[in-house]
């Protein structure tokens, strides 16, 4: 498991560091603090790109045979 500073965390996700504070403070983005300052692991960092990531509206895909 990795551990990631928040100016590490956000250069993963290529955001602003007071962005990820703000995420990590609202518990949008798991973490933990070492003394006062937060850490956050390679795990949550996933966990929080697949909860946020766009779900696609497309169409269920149609049977050829009923369609003809």
């Amino acid at each position: 498991m990795q551990v990631y500073t928040i100016p590490e965390a956000a250069k993963f996700l290529k955001a602003a560091p007071i962005t990820v504070k703000r995420l990590l403070l609202r518990g949008d983005l798991n973490g933990f603090k070492v003394g006062t300052h937060w850490r956050t692991t390679d795990q949550d960092l996933a966990a929080f790109i697949e909860a946020n990531r766009p779900r696609r509206k497309g169409r269920k895909p149609t049977d050829a045979a009923s369609t003809a």
